[in-house]
């Protein structure tokens, strides 16, 4: 089940978020070798994942880092050209070809 949580970072920084995923059935860690992990910054909820107002971060591209496989644990690296606002973000895990979301929510920027 994906976890809403809503983040809150600063305009003109970079921000850093930690996550863990969780497996569904039993709520340990999900081991996260060979996985992909991407994060989608948007609008809005409803906005499309391939409409070109979309920030997309991804461990193929290198703003999401793997911290520990088998723990779970990710670091996600906003960029600092994020505007202020509030905006959706979402994170999915792909794992064998199979697409989860595992948390999502508001994301705020404050303007600084």
């Amino acid at each position: 089940m994906p976890v809403r949580s809503n983040l809150t970072l600063y305009e003109a920084n970079p921000e850093k978020a930690s996550i863990t995923i969780l497996k569904e059935d039993d709520g340990l860690a999900q081991n996260l070798t060979g996985a992909t992990i991407e994060t989608y910054v948007k609008p809005t909820a409803s906005t499309a994942d391939a409409d070109g107002s979309v920030v997309k971060l991804s461990t193929a591209t290198g703003e999401i880092v793997v911290v520990s496989a088998a723990a779970g644990t990710a670091t996600i690296t906003f960029p600092a050209t994020l505007g202020a606002g509030t905006k959706w973000w979402r994170t999915d895990v792909i794992i064998s070809g199979q697409r989860k979301t595992c948390v999502f929510g508001s994301l705020y920027i404050e303007n600084t």
